[in-house]
């Protein structure tokens, strides 16, 4: 059966992370301090994404202990930079776990790095909070019970692609994807419905997650003409390749998944019409819990939330609200809470399967018009969660 909580939300609260305040909480500094411990790359080839998950957890560090800390208790936030390399990130999460004391880990942008991350919360009993990695195998063979995600994986992320396609007419492809975990099996996934859909799948490339020139790859598009390219491409590598496949005379379709973040559709002006794709979080979602975060974050920032600073708040939500559920911040504790947990996050009422610890959220499907985001098509929780994977044993 699934846990549920109610969330008290009080006026300034940021939505879904404002203590409690219980008559039996104690007051920050006499409470056990909740420690964190956010793993990102805010260097290298994701650094903007990266940077935008220190940004979005330094805030929430903020205004989580201004309202009062979690059930009262303070927040102390330690941040990592795994350079999108596993055994970087093996390293910082055993620094974080052993030196910073902390009982979760919130991260990764690198489902490899994820994965490596995953094995060292297992065995030390600390909570690993996933909220950017969309690589199947994390909730499924290499499924653990401290390892849980709050973004959708990349299965999910095929039941809204699938829904798109039905009503979309056949075209020829080639996927383009950064070549390590999730670049191939975000396109192998692609390719599959694809062809389910009667659409011909003309070739798939990968290229080096370092990449700054893509004529490698982009030569075999233009030879192929494919009536479009999906990606398997994020941050700043994925507006170059746009520019530079537009360069060499491409004028076919783009797609992808996790290209249509708001940064992206900047840096791409003019050229990001037309552009499309898988979105995961949105700042536009109708949920009164976003509308109060957006409120509150549009308070302190220029800028909207981004697509993963967004998933990322609501790892923050799922975190906080296992601690007012098991009143504890003991990573064996905040691990039984969190399995089959239902709370408040941006995305509305949410809960984790016991089965495999996948928070269900629902799917959204874009396209870029005149310079920004538009939602075209919307999937609901219960159609994108599927089924658990056999592969995954907890």
């Amino acid at each position: 059966m699934k846990k549920a909580i109610v969330v008290i939300i009080v006026a300034v609260a940021v939505a879904g992370l404002v203590g409690c305040g219980s008559d039996n909480a104690s007051p920050p500094g006499e409470a056990s301090p909740l420690r964190i411990g956010v793993i990102t790359s805010p260097t290298g080839a994701y650094a903007p994404i990266g940077q935008e998950i220190v940004e979005l957890a330094e805030w929430v560090e903020k205004k989580i202990n201004e309202d009062g800390g979690v059930d009262g208790r303070p927040v102390e936030l330690f941040v990592e930079d795994d350079q999108l390399n596993p055994e970087v990130g093996t390293r910082a999460a055993e620094r974080l776990i052993g030196k910073e004391d902390v009982s979760v880990l919130i991260g990764t942008l690198s489902s490899a790095v994820s994965l490596a991350v995953s094995a060292v919360a297992v065995q030390n009993e600390v909570v690993l909070m996933n909220t950017i990695s969309s690589s199947p195998s994390l909730t499924g063979a290499d499924c653990n019970p401290f390892s849980f995600r709050v973004n959708k994986n990349d299965d999910m992320s095929g039941a809204v692609i699938e829904a798109w396609m039905a009503d979309e007419p056949s075209r020829s492809w080639v996927t383009v994807g950064y070549d390590y975990e999730w670049g191939h099996t975000a396109t192998d996934e692609f390719a599959e419905l694809a062809k389910a859909h009667g659409d011909e799948v003309k070739a798939q490339l990968f290229t080096p997650l370092t990449t700054s020139d893509f004529a490698s790859v982009i030569s075999p598009i233009v030879e192929e003409q494919p009536d479009a390219v999906w990606t398997a491409m994020a941050g700043p590598g994925f507006t170059q390749f746009v520019k530079q496949l537009r360069q060499f005379g491409y004028m076919g379709e783009i797609g992808g998944g996790a290209n249509m973040t708001e940064s992206n559709v900047a840096a791409l002006g003019q050229e990001g019409n037309g552009v499309f794709g898988v979105l995961g979080y949105n700042f536009a979602i109708d949920t009164e819990q976003n509308k109060e975060f957006v409120d509150a974050w549009n308070q302190d920032h220029p800028q909207p939330p981004s697509n993963f600073q967004g998933d990322t708040y609501a790892g923050f939500q799922a975190v906080f609200a296992a601690v007012r559920e098991a009143g504890s911040v003991e990573g064996v504790e905040l691990q039984e809470a969190l399995s089959g947990l239902t709370f408040d996050s941006v995305f509305g009422e949410t809960s984790f399967r016991p089965e495999d610890n996948q928070a269900e959220t629902p799917g959204y499907f874009g396209v870029v018009e005149d310079g920004k985001v538009k939602v075209t098509v919307s999937v609901d929780a219960e159609k994108t969660g599927g089924e658990p994977q056999d592969s995954c044993t907890l």
